[in-house]
């Protein structure tokens, strides 16, 4: 049966969820990065891409402005001022940081296989995989 834990990493204060079936075996591992526009978060993506019965550990991030870490204030104001440069750009840099901290965080749990670590997205959840 699968566990759901609940962690914010430090640095960064990023809450994740991680949805594992504990049986002592490192497993491979993804990190399932949410869209934007309208605050996906982390408890949403794993309602919606549970992947239950797959054999690797889930983690879902909470990314800049959604979820526990969203801040709506300012950021229609932002997006009409500069919607690349002033808004999206700064988001994708974060969730660039963010990922390599979830990366470093799963490379030290015991469940799973430090060479074996993926992501997947969809919207913004995909810029920081291809972000120059």
């Amino acid at each position: 049966m699968a566990v759901v834990e609940r962690h914010c990493l430090q640095p960064g204060n990023i809450p994740v969820l991680v949805r594992h079936i504990p049986d002592g075996h490192r497993k491979p591992a993804v990190i399932i990065l949410p869209g934007g526009g309208r605050g996906y978060h982390k408890d949403w993506a794993m309602k919606v891409f549970p992947m239950d019965g797959a054999p690797f550990v889930r983690v879902y991030p909470d990314m800049p402005q959604h979820g526990g870490r969203g801040d709506p204030s300012g950021m229609m104001r932002r997006w009409n001022a500069d919607p690349v440069g002033g808004f999206i750009a700064p988001i994708i840099i974060g969730m660039r940081k963010d990922l390599s901290l979830v990366i470093d965080y799963l490379q030290g749990r015991e469940d799973v296989d430090p060479e074996r670590i993926g992501a997947c997205g969809w919207s913004i959840g995909v810029c920081p995989l291809f972000w120059p």
